[in-house]
């Protein structure tokens, strides 16, 4: 093998990316999440934003299962809980409790929306769109 072979070798071996087995399913959600989301401020504004949420919301349900179940029972012990206007008793303080966030969801809204705070427009906005991490029974 020449030294010019030997280069264009190190070169294809450098280019070469290991293949990392993804279900097609997860491509095809991922892909729809991605072009749904372009053009987006790194917050969540408008209606496609609130429509990527969503889509977001549903690609944790599926490929987090034991997640989103711990999230279900979660929101259900918070809405049996709470006393008056979203507000639980946790030994002797009074807790207000929005939203339950599983870390994973949070993982995934922040991928697609860095700059995004979870203040009181955002919390009320999200719960409209996702009413399942909503813990509480109360009118925000």
């Amino acid at each position: 093998m020449t030294a010019d072979e030997k280069e264009k070798q190190k070169v294809k071996e450098m280019l070469t990316v290991d293949y990392v087995p993804f279900p097609a399913e997860l491509v095809i959600r991922v892909d729809r999440i991605v072009e749904a989301a372009k053009g987006s401020s790194g917050f969540v504004q408008t209606q496609a934003d609130l429509k990527v949420l969503r889509m977001l919301f549903d690609l944790f349900v599926r490929y987090y299962p034991q997640a989103a179940n711990d999230l279900y029972q979660s929101v259900k012990f918070f809405k049996t809980n709470e006393k008056e206007k979203g507000i639980s008793k946790e030994g002797s303080a009074m807790i207000q409790h929005t939203l339950e966030m599983p870390q994973r969801l949070h993982e995934l809204i922040h991928a697609v929306y860095p700059n995004q705070k979870y203040d009181r427009q955002f919390v009320r906005r999200l719960v409209s769109v996702i009413p399942e991490v909503r813990a509480t029974k109360a009118n925000l």
